[in-house]
């Protein structure tokens, strides 16, 4: 009982604080009847009787003063809720960079498919957790990834003729362990690459321009977020490293 009589005394103080504002002559309220009385002695005839204006004041005041109390509270209550909401809400956002397909050495039918990604972080920290990845096809259809299981380092050959790059991702570059070991902390960022099959898909169909490849993720909170990427025309193939591309490389340094 304490307590509501000490919000009601709280409430009614700020009421009373804006009755006597507009009252006075202050605010919206106080400037209507201010200018009421200065047409009345510019014509010189009264437009409200004194009983009228009375009980606008008491009255109508009262419950505008109500009103911007409450209002106050309100948008207190809301500002509260940012600073707090910047503490412990993530604000998450990313992007995909080098996208690449290519066949998979063990199954010729499906696709490998090498994301780049970075996913930063302007809220509270949080981890972040992979949910799926689909790709859909300029011809239509839409596949989703499996994640496989990543050997201690792999490397990638890009382009189909020369001259080629060949890059070496060790397993520690995975994005799907960086999110396992440390969240996004606040203003920071987290980078590294997604390894996938796609099931009876072609990487031509991939590589196609037009592809959309949509990476599904979680933060802390369970709220989910996209990560979007469309296929171009200056994205390249790419291929797993065999050991002839390895002896290739070899005869090419003795030279």
């Amino acid at each position: 009982m304490g307590v509501i009589m000490s919000d009601l005394f709280v409430y009614l103080k700020e009421v009373f604080t804006h009755w006597q504002n507009w009252a006075s002559g202050g605010g919206i309220g106080g400037a209507v009847l201010v200018v009421l009385l200065a047409i009345e002695r510019i014509r010189r005839k009264t437009l409200l009787n004194t009983r009228t204006y009375v009980l606008i004041a008491i009255f109508a005041f009262a419950v505008a003063a109500s009103y911007r109390a409450w209002r106050d509270q309100y948008h207190s209550v809301l500002r509260e809720q940012e600073q707090l909401n910047a503490l412990t809400v993530p604000h998450l956002d990313g992007t995909i960079g080098r996208i690449s397909a290519g066949p998979r050495p063990d199954h010729k039918r499906d696709a490998l498919l090498f994301l780049w990604v970075q996913v930063s972080n302007q809220g509270a920290p949080s981890v972040v957790e992979v949910v799926r990845c689909k790709v859909h096809t300029a011809s239509g259809g839409d596949t989703l990834g499996e994640f496989i299981t990543l050997p201690e380092h792999f490397a990638l050959i890009y382009g189909d003729d020369p001259p080629k790059a060949a890059v070496v991702y060790p397993r520690s570059e995975s994005f799907l362990l960086k999110t396992m070991d440390s969240p996004v902390t606040t203003g920071g960022a987290l980078a590294g690459f997604l390894l996938l099959v796609i099931p009876n898909t072609k990487p031509a169909e991939i590589m196609s321009p037009g592809t959309l490849v949509s990476v599904t993720l979680h933060d802390v909170r369970g709220n989910k977020f996209e990560l979007n990427r469309v296929v171009s025309a200056q994205d390249i193939r790419m291929r797993v490293m065999s050991d002839e591309d390895e002896d290739e490389a070899m005869d090419e340094l003795d030279q």
